[in-house]
């Protein structure tokens, strides 16, 4: 029983290791993800091709501006294939406000063995990856996936056990309802505008998901299906 508690323990531990990748984002320039250490990540893995993908976009682009303060950070890496003058181009047209980098079938692998498109991962400020959310990325996602890990403070030994004040330390031990990020959230954005972003989104979704892909199948309302795409 003590072998296998140690052996389980480090699984865990192994698992929780933080990822390392090393990319050249669409204007040439290299870094790794190890560059953002420190940062809450959200590595978002899509195609120009994937209507899904683009759907998401604009949304992705409200958060790193509506949450650059608070650490976030996104990470766009394509998935083939993909050529770069038009990766340039697309991001160029959206004006992308976060670093886009061209992708490999084995970039994805790195995190994921997922066959679908978009994908993204959440990635902490330790550089550990907290979660996976396949296809379109929902507000209520956002809020239970990475609201969190924006509005906890980080301790100088790099770990996450401080909250933010005596509130956040009862949320922490499950007394209080109400957990201070959502309070934090429901100060800078209006409920009923986020419901209306939302609802604006899922009718987007449903409209382009009666559109045919040219040379990709769409698998269902809100992610594209890899196997397909060979």
């Amino acid at each position: 029983m003590i072998l296998l508690y140690l052996v389980v323990t480090a699984m865990a531990q192994s698992a929780k290791r933080p990822v390392t990748l090393a990319l050249k984002d669409i204007h040439g320039e290299s870094f790794s993800l190890s560059d953002y250490k420190g940062n809450v990540v959200l590595v978002n893995f899509w195609a120009t091709w994937c209507v899904p993908c683009r759907t998401e976009i604009p949304d992705l682009i409200s958060k790193q501006r509506q949450y650059r303060n608070q650490g976030l950070r996104i990470i766009g890496i394509t998935y083939p294939p993909e050529k770069l003058s038009n990766v340039r181009r697309f991001a160029r047209k959206m004006r992308m406000n976060y670093r886009v980098a061209l992708g490999t079938k084995a970039s994805m692998s790195v995190f994921t063995s997922s066959q679908t498109l978009p994908v993204t991962l959440v990635i902490d400020r330790d550089g550990i990856v907290r979660d996976q959310i396949e296809g379109i990325m929902y507000q209520d996602e956002f809020d239970q996936k990475v609201m969190p890990l924006l509005f906890t403070v980080q301790e100088p030994s790099g770990g996450f056990a401080r909250k933010m004040g005596i509130h956040a330390l009862l949320c922490a031990t499950s007394v209080c309802s109400v957990p201070l990020w959502f309070i934090i959230a429901q100060k800078n954005n209006h409920r009923d505008t986020e419901h209306a972003e939302v609802a604006q989104r899922r009718s987007r979704i449903e409209t382009f998901r009666a559109k045919p892909l040219q040379g990709h199948r769409l698998h269902d309302r809100n992610h594209c299906l890899l196997k397909s795409c060979d």
